[in-house]
């Protein structure tokens, strides 16, 4: 997934593009690391 820098998202809640990016990768890691973990049981 590309994130083009510069480019502002129209967002409902305000937050700038940063903030909602970081989010973003927070929830995919936190996403990745629920299914490692499902996959090692």
């Amino acid at each position: 997934m590309k994130v083009i820098m510069g480019e502002e998202p129209l967002l409902p809640n305000g937050k700038r593009n940063g903030e909602a990016v970081r989010s973003m990768l927070d929830k995919i890691r936190s996403q990745e690391q629920k299914d490692k973990e499902s996959e090692t049981k």
